[in-house]
């Protein structure tokens, strides 16, 4: 089966549009961002916080717009999502072990709580 190509119009027939009006893709996968769907996946963990985080980044880029430092996106990002009610550490370290051995740290990206 062809993948639908999406500047052209879509196809006219009920039966041609049926599966995809009830959320399925090419080859009968599920779309877990179709409305239809949307929010009645389990597959889709946090999707409430996901949507939050979603709904803080979408200003910044808008208003800072491509092609700056990730540092400063992230900076911003947890300025919006702490405006927002969220709690949020930046550059969380976890100690690293190798047979009990301590080699050093991981800095992990911002975490949420």
């Amino acid at each position: 089966m062809v993948s639908p190509n999406r500047s052209e119009a879509p196809p006219q027939t009920d039966e041609a549009c049926e599966p995809f009006a009830r959320g399925l893709a090419c080859g009968a996968q599920k779309n877990p961002w179709h409305p239809a769907i949307r929010g009645k996946n389990p597959a889709v963990k946090h999707e409430e916080l996901t949507g939050d985080i979603i709904g803080a980044a979408m200003p910044v880029l808008n208003e800072l717009k491509p092609g700056l430092d990730e540092k400063l996106y992230e900076n911003a990002l947890l300025l919006e999502l702490a405006a927002r009610g969220h709690t949020v550490e930046q550059q969380r370290e976890y100690p690293v072990h190798y047979r009990s051995h301590f080699i050093g740290k991981l800095v992990a990206g911002p975490a949420h709580q």
